[in-house]
């Protein structure tokens, strides 16, 4: 992936914090101009076009911390700005170094990085949406578009670090950030004209809270496995509306049938799928759920709008597949115990997914 680079200097963050994280040393290789990013945080120069807003709290905890322009008056970034910082943030992830370095680092550590950038930008993001009042239909949609791409990344990131324990990823953080962006996307269809709204976003927002909602009611159903700590890695997500299966079909009352969206001719075909598995799953009939989710001859052939849904839809589910496959081994093993017949093709499919 060819560098993102901001076409002004300062766009995402102030000099006045470039100053202070120069003399705190709390400077990133990934923010420093090419010849000081190897050198002692105390020795590292920020580069204007590289150095993004930390976030920081308070000593009382009330958020993050107003910075400021050299002549005193408050620095804050406009929504174009946010959007810039997304980019560039994206681009270091795919790449695990920022423009000028010579070797990667590793994910976790780029991922520790972004994130802390990241949790930065949706506080600003929910201050500047705050204080804009009524939002034009373009405002809303950028807005939209730099939630969605905020869940992806934390999907894809949770399943690439899903070997990790907590000692080296703060699961716990990972899981707010992925809630804060799929609650924060849903949140500009309340109250808001959507006339204009994406409907492909809503639906593929829509598909994964879903199946992060099955994943999550699997796991709790799953006696034979420990819970999670609040601090390990979870499986799935809760939607708003309960803790079973049905509450999925709230996603379709508040963002669907109160909205001017239409669900009409298969305008929501990912959240239709997401459905499919939510009701295979309930009805207990595990070998199609399994069937749905397993990957089809060509499906990501080709990375494009469809094949990263598909990447991160199997994001979603994947730390519950190993429960569906618990479940459809039991039965098998009591149809064996029986004498009944199961077919070749059903164990060998269960077995490779």
């Amino acid at each position: 992936m060819a560098f993102f680079r901001p076409t002004e200097p300062w766009t995402m963050c102030s000099s006045y914090e470039a100053s202070e994280r120069i003399t705190f040393k709390e400077l990133s290789p990934f923010e420093c101009t090419q010849s000081t990013y190897k050198e002692h945080p105390r020795d590292r120069i920020p580069d204007p076009m590289k150095c993004i807003k930390k976030y920081r709290r308070s000593a009382a905890g009330g958020g993050v911390q107003p910075q400021y322009k050299e002549d005193g008056k408050e620095w804050k970034r406009s929504l174009d700005d946010l959007e810039i910082s997304v980019d560039y943030l994206l681009t270091i992830y795919a790449n695990q170094q920022s423009d000028g370095m010579q070797e990667k680092i590793s994910l976790v550590k780029t991922v520790n990085f972004v994130d802390d950038r990241l949790r930065a930008i949706q506080v600003d993001l929910t201050t500047l949406l705050g204080n804009m009042g009524d939002l034009d239909a373009e405002s809303l949609n950028l807005v939209r578009r730099i939630q969605v791409r905020l869940v992806r990344y934390n999907l894809l990131t949770q399943h690439l670090l899903s070997s990790l324990g907590a000692d080296k990823f703060e699961w716990k953080f990972a899981t707010t950030a992925l809630t804060t962006a799929i609650s924060s996307f849903f949140a500009t269809y309340h109250g808001h004209n959507t006339d204009t709204g994406e409907t492909s976003n809503l639906d593929e927002v829509m598909c994964y809270a879903a199946l992060l909602h099955i994943a999550m009611t699997l796991k709790n159903n799953e006696v034979a496995l420990p819970q999670t700590s609040s601090t390990g890695q979870g499986c799935g997500l809760a939607t708003d509306g309960g803790d079973g299966m049905s509450a999925i079909l709230g996603l379709y009352r508040k963002h669907v049938q109160k909205t001017t969206h239409s669900f009409n001719n298969g305008s929501f075909p990912k959240y239709e799928w997401a459905l499919k598995v939510g009701g295979a799953t309930e009805t207990g009939d595990l070998f199609t759920a399994l069937k749905l989710l397993a990957p089809k001859p060509g499906d990501l052939e080709e990375i494009d709008d469809e094949g990263r849904w598909k990447i991160c839809s199997r994001c979603c589910i994947a730390q519950a597949v190993p429960l569906i496959r618990i479940g459809l081994m039991r039965r098998y093993n009591k149809s064996f115990g029986k004498g009944e017949q199961v077919k070749d093709d059903n164990v060998s499919l269960t077995q490779a997914i």
